[in-house]
């Protein structure tokens, strides 16, 4: 199901403002993602969303929150509060 997912492949493409969902804060707006450097080679790293509030949030590629460093043990962004499998998920719909 949500196993060895890459929320990068996933959302490379996806617009700005494409509704995802977190059991955390609800409803949820995709902004962009994040890469880091090595080698002179650019790697994705987090999925960066938007709450209701306006706070930036981000999240590991395998959709866990990436809180002090660390990260959460479960999935915590999906693509909606009905559907919780990026497998065969498209922003496309």
């Amino acid at each position: 199901m949500n196993e060895n997912i890459d929320l990068s492949k996933i959302l490379k493409d996806c617009p700005k403002g494409t509704k995802l969902y977190s059991p955390i804060f609800g409803k949820m707006e995709f902004e962009a993602l994040s890469y880091t450097r090595a080698e002179g080679i650019l790697y994705p790293k987090y999925v960066v969303v938007k709450d209701r509030r306006g706070s930036y949030w981000y999240f590991n590629l395998d959709g866990r929150i990436a809180i002090c460093g660390g990260a959460t043990y479960e999935i915590m962004l999906f693509p909606s509060d009905t559907v919780r499998n990026w497998e065969g998920w498209s922003w496309k719909y």
